[in-house]
C-alpha cells in the first residue's frame, strides 16, 4: 500500500482524532469512538453520535490540568477549539445534535499567520503528516 494512499490517510487521521480525544479528556465523555472521514483538501472531519453541551467541553482538563479548550474564536456560542496542535474544532456544541467537528492542523491563539493560511487555502496537512507531530 502507498503511503499517500486514501486508506492510509484515513487509518491515520483516526489515530490523530483519537490522540485528541485521549489529549483533551474528550474521550472520557463519549460513549463510543467518532466516525472519522477525510475529505478534499486534506480536512479531516468528525461526528460522534451523542450530543455535547459546552459545559461539559469547558470543564474538560488536559493532562497538564490546564483547560483543554477554548471558546470558538468567531462564534462563541456553540463553539469550541482545543489548544492542542492540530486542534480540535468542536462546531455544534449545545445544539442537541450529534457531536461534529474537523481538525486543524494549528491551534489558531499559538499559530495564528498558519491557522490563516489553512483556512484560506481551505487546504490542511495530510493526516500521515498530523500523526507524525503527535507521535513525535
Amino acid at each position: 500500500m502507498r503511503k499517500d494512499s486514501a486508506t492510509h490517510q484515513l487509518e491515520c487521521a483516526q489515530q490523530v482524532v483519537s490522540i485528541l480525544f485521549e489529549k483533551t479528556g474528550l474521550s472520557v465523555i463519549l460513549r463510543e469512538a467518532p466516525t472519522v472521514t477525510v475529505g478534499d483538501g486534506n480536512w479531516i472531519s468528525f461526528s460522534a453520535h451523542q450530543a455535547v453541551s459546552s459545559g461539559l467541553i469547558f470543564g474538560l482538563a488536559a493532562s497538564s490540568g490546564k483547560l483543554a479548550f477554548a471558546p470558538g474564536l468567531f462564534n462563541r456560542r456553540g463553539q469550541a477549539r482545543s489548544k492542542t496542535s492540530p486542534s480540535l474544532h468542536l462546531t455544534n456544541l449545545d445544539s442537541g445534535e450529534i457531536l461534529r467537528g474537523h481538525v486543524d492542523a494549528h491551534y489558531w491563539a499559538k499559530h495564528p499567520l498558519a491557522h490563516a493560511d489553512e483556512f484560506l487555502r481551505s487546504k490542511t496537512r495530510l493526516p500521515s503528516d498530523l500523526l507524525s507531530r503527535l507521535q513525535a
